[in-house]
């Protein structure tokens, strides 16, 4: 996501039951020692699923300042534009 004069960040949004159902595959494909743990780096958990919650989500991180801590910036995404465009 890019802030409107500000950095691009990339972020990870799932819910707890989407984190379960990966972990239950694993443990049938044999994945992750057996569904026997996940890790994603900047993993945002939202409350319920759909675009309407991950959009509060970012809000609320924006709005409480804590979008540098929850998400990593992404130094130069593609098509962006610098100082000398």
């Amino acid at each position: 996501m890019t802030l409107t004069g500000g950095p691009t960040y990339y972020v990870s949004l799932m819910t707890l039951d989407a984190i379960d159902a990966v972990l239950r595959r694993w443990a049938q494909t044999g994945e992750a020692a057996g569904g026997r743990y996940f890790y994603t780096t900047d993993l945002v958990i939202t409350p319920r699923p759909g675009i309407i919650a991950m959009i509060e989500a970012i809000d609320g991180l924006i709005g409480e300042g804590a979008i540098g801590n929850a998400c990593q910036i992404i130094p130069n995404p593609v098509g962006s534009r610098d100082a000398s465009d």
